[in-house]
């Protein structure tokens, strides 16, 4: 064996890896560079988008306990008896669908797990059989007031929600609830109301119960790099960030359940971003 050529190839090859890690730490040194931006930094680069900051950044801790949490789950008869007093007629339509309905009102069931309540408009004389009762005097408190009653009345909980969006005009009232558990939010999951002349119109509700803490302590990305992953979103080019926090996040269609997110009623959250806009849309930002 030529010792004196294979010693040179080692050299060689020894120098090609020490040029990769090179390189590979230099890469990371760049981006840990772009990452240790300033919020003026930051502002600008969100500004380039045109996406305005006017929200505190977070610089505490990216980590959260998991949690294990479960859909709430509806079925026919317990939404026939919780709106209707039993009195409604349900209709079966397929295994994933199905609707209850009494007058002029009707409750729609998707995959068990998507309630969408829906009443007919009448005129201001008429009252739903099961509306509120509150008198208004065309305020947001009154108004919140409807919603929160309306799901007492029917067996749902209000202590694990937060009004996150409200707006008002000719049609009335848009509230949107967000999940909370302590002092954070719990996505995805959420609770719609449309009211007006002091009715609920609508509402659709998908939420999860929280079962009960996990083991593990998860940890994400600082607040200030996973905003960075904004700059590629253009769904929120032209919007003013109004909120950031961390929140659980628990999706089945991302979190190794894809091919029978349908089936899955429970799972376990992972630490994420949350990021409100002044219009009401919200992302999550996760990087499991």
């Amino acid at each position: 064996m030529d010792w004196s050529k294979a010693k040179t190839i080692l050299i060689v090859a020894l120098l090609v890896v020490n040029l990769i890690l090179a390189s590979i730490y230099i890469i990371e040194r760049e981006r840990e560079r772009e990452y240790e931006l300033s919020k003026s930094e930051l502002i600008d680069k969100l500004s380039e988008k045109d996406i305005l900051l006017n929200a505190d950044i977070p610089n505490g801790e990216s980590k959260l306990r998991e949690l294990v949490v479960e859909y709430e789950l509806y079925n026919a008869n317990d939404i026939n008896f919780d709106f209707f007093n039993g009195e409604g007629t349900i209709n079966k339509i397929n295994e994933d669908l199905f609707e209850v309905y009494m007058q002029n009102e009707t409750v729609t069931v998707i995959n068990g797990k998507l309630l969408i309540y829906e009443a007919e408009k009448t005129d201001s004389n008429q009252k739903s059989l099961y509306s509120s009762k509150i008198d208004l005097d065309n305020s947001l408190e009154n108004a919140q007031e409807i919603a929160l009653n309306f799901l007492k009345d029917r067996g749902f909980r209000t202590d694990d929600m937060k009004i996150t969006f409200s707006t008002v005009s000719e049609d009335g009232y848009y509230l949107l609830y967000s999940n909370t558990y302590g002092d954070n939010f719990v996505e995805s999951s959420f609770t719609n109301f449309e009211i007006k002349d002091g009715k609920v119109f609508r509402m659709e509700r998908t939420w999860l119960d929280v079962k009960n803490e996990g083991e593990s302590i998860l940890k994400t990305l600082p607040a200030k790099k996973a905003l960075l992953e904004l700059l590629m979103r253009e769904e929120v080019y032209g919007k003013e960030i109004i909120d950031i926090s961390i929140c659980y996040y628990f999706d089945p269609e991302k979190q190794d359940y894809f091919s029978r997110y349908k089936e899955v009623v429970e799972g376990k959250t992972i630490p994420a971003w949350r990021v409100q806009f002044s219009d009401g849309y919200k992302i999550i930002l996760d990087f499991e």
